[in-house]
């Protein structure tokens, strides 16, 4: 699995926004293969800007290829929506507790026990209530469910991580000491990156290469007099900052190496660098119509103009009309103004999509039904 991408779907996407919700799915190193939201609208919208498909029937979800499931559905919704995703055999990723009873979490736990499914919970900076049962179920490996006569037994592997000091934390009487010294059995340090920038050229090689290839973009590298610009460059937000920037150049870069001016933000606020603006693109003035009546039913033949531009509206090679003076099929025009694209921008997907006006997903679909997806290969 460390070779690849895992796949994963978002559940109740319409809460999170399609913004949010690509960036959920990548900071979890996944490829984003379906969204979920039981508003249709929502769930379309949010599809089509993020060029995934979309569903609003959580069956979908279940049958789809997702391995990872994300979960940010109402909390009335929560637990059905675990339960449902844990019976198709889904690893669940949440951040916020999936029941609000000993039931219904037990039953949670043996159901990801009996599959063999991983649940992760992340409830950030947020207080962990319950804290005799945390305890006994690190301490004891069992707990006393609310009105059960007998302790139930569980095998759980708890893993905690955070960005704060808990040390600090414990002193300030914000955090129990007592539970701090149970989870704190093998502690990992991991140092924020502003104390560690010799390892910025190797993440950011690995990330172009990474996002690169998700985007579809050929970018190979990075100019040398960049990298110590990052180096001098604080990262507050640490590694997955670091990743959000090198995405952004690599989607808005021009060539196919990274250069300071693909990093405004990051120029503006490290000393001795100045934001460099490209010059803006010539606007390439519109051809003069032939002067004269529209021959598209006439007797007489279609007059053609010297070049590409012909009397008829055909543009760059794309006829509005047949050779006998007949408008052609809307569904012709379509097909050869996506082939178009695609030659024009060398099969950037996100490109094409986004010129011809249209959602990744819509121009798949198009693709599909017009024949060109196995011609693309």
């Amino acid at each position: 699995m460390a070779d690849r991408q895992v796949k994963a779907a978002v559940i109740g996407v319409g809460l999170l926004g399609e913004q949010h919700a690509g960036q959920y799915a990548k900071s979890q190193k996944s490829e984003l293969v379906l969204v979920h939201d039981a508003n249709p609208d929502r769930a379309r919208v949010v599809g089509e800007l993020l060029g995934v498909p979309w569903t609003s029937n959580l069956a979908d979800v279940g049958a789809s290829d997702a391995e990872i499931v994300s979960i940010a559905t109402p909390d009335h919704l929560h637990h059905e929506a675990a339960i449902r995703m844990l019976e198709a055999g889904k690893h669940l990723l949440v951040e916020k507790p999936l029941a609000t009873r000993t039931s219904e979490a037990l039953e949670i736990v043996e159901l990801s026990r009996k599959n063999d499914r991983k649940v992760t919970i992340n409830l950030g900076n947020r207080w962990m209530g319950g804290f005799q049962s945390i305890r006994e179920a690190i301490q004891e490996g069992e707990i006393d469910p609310v009105c059960s006569r007998k302790p139930v037994k569980v095998n759980i592997r708890l893993i905690s991580a955070t960005n704060r000091n808990m040390i600090e934390m414990v002193k300030a009487g914000q955090f129990r000491e007592d539970l701090y010294y149970r989870l704190n059995v093998y502690p990992m340090m991991v140092p924020p990156l502003r104390d560690r920038k010799d390892d910025i050229p190797a993440l950011v090689e690995h990330f172009i290469t990474r996002l690169s290839a998700e985007e579809g973009r050929k970018v190979r590298g990075i100019a040398p007099n960049a990298i110590p610009m990052l180096q001098a460059y604080s990262w507050p937000g640490n590694v997955r900052q670091l990743e959000i920037t090198i995405f952004r150049a690599i989607v808005l870069c021009e060539s196919d190496v990274l250069e300071i001016q693909d990093f405004p933000q990051i120029a503006s606020l490290v000393e001795g660098y100045e934001i460099i603006v490209p010059p803006a693109f010539p606007v390439a003035r519109k051809p003069a119509l032939p002067a004269g009546p529209a021959m598209t039913g006439g007797s007489q033949p279609v007059a053609r103009s010297a070049g590409n531009q012909v009397s008829d509206g055909m543009a760059l090679g794309i006829p509005a009309v047949t050779d006998g003076g007949h408008i052609r099929k809307l569904e012709e025009v379509e097909a050869d103004m996506i082939r178009l694209a695609l030659n024009r921008y060398r099969g950037q997907m996100s490109d094409v999509a986004r010129k011809l006006g249209i959602g990744r997903s819509t121009l798949y679909r198009k693709m599909r039904a017009l024949g060109l997806a196995e011609a693309t290969g």
